[in-house]
């Protein structure tokens, strides 16, 4: 569990974040990589998703404290996830890079 003290932190954190400028083709290119994400997810394409995905990557549901972590651990996140909902249907409505 966090304290507030370092939620307080990671909020700013995003903030500052958020804050930050934008190069014009860095933000098209990080675009085009979530629409590729997005439609991998919705296809069910695993090897899609993870072309998407850097090496060090970290899934984790924060209310349960479960987290996996890299390609490997993502691949197992999505497995599971499409295995115990396999009519998930996502829709992607916003894109928000900051």
């Amino acid at each position: 569990m966090k304290s507030s003290s370092a939620a307080s932190g990671s909020e700013s954190n995003v903030r500052e974040l958020l804050r930050r400028e934008v190069d014009p083709e860095e933000y098209h290119a990080i675009r085009e990589l979530w629409k590729t994400h997005s439609i991998a997810e919705d296809n069910r394409d695993i090897r899609g998703l993870m072309s998407t995905l850097t090496e060090d990557c970290v899934y984790e549901v924060v209310s349960t404290g479960h987290r996996w972590q890299g390609k490997e651990g993502a691949t197992q996140f999505y497995t599971q996830l499409l295995t115990a909902f396999p009519d998930i249907h996502f829709d992607l409505t916003n894109i928000v890079i900051g």
